[in-house]
């Protein structure tokens, strides 16, 4: 993952190359903005949550947003 370019606003910036450790990404149109909802266990708080996998079509890229305050300052 990158750093939170975005003080939380838009997630964190998912890397292309590592597209393939997230869930399939339906994204219909390119124009529009998708979002996947997947689960993972967050190891600290020994608990399951609930994140979001999201392409913005302006930029275009894709985020993982709903993050642990902890992920989502990551680098920053």
């Amino acid at each position: 993952m990158t750093a939170n370019d975005d003080s939380g606003k838009h997630g964190v910036l998912i890397p292309i190359e590592a597209y393939s450790f997230f869930p399939p990404l339906s994204i219909p149109r390119a124009t529009e903005n998708a979002t996947g909802i997947f689960v993972a266990f967050e190891v600290g708080a020994g608990k399951e949550r609930t994140l979001a996998w999201k392409y913005y079509q302006r930029y275009p890229e894709r985020r993982v947003t709903r993050l642990n305050p902890a992920i989502n300052n990551f680098a920053s």
